[in-house]
């Protein structure tokens, strides 16, 4: 249950990282960023997709240790 944990750390870390790109500290190198909006949207989803998949694992690990424990 330990790396579950984990995991969801790494992906809450790759969320935090991808929304970094889409608020640029100064707008002119927003202008130059080689990347497209689209391109980091869809990037974002993929991210969200795999932390919120994380995320279920860590909980259906707790429900069945709080199960067990009854």
């Amino acid at each position: 249950m330990e790396d579950e944990f984990n995991n969801v750390r790494a992906a809450h870390r790759a969320y935090d990282c991808v929304q970094s790109f889409l608020t640029p500290l100064y707008r002119e190198e927003f202008e130059e960023f080689p990347i497209r909006p689209t391109e980091l949207r869809a990037l974002m989803e993929v991210v969200n997709a795999e932390m919120v998949r994380r995320m279920q694992i860590v909980t259906e690990a707790s429900q069945s240790v709080s199960k067990a424990r009854h």
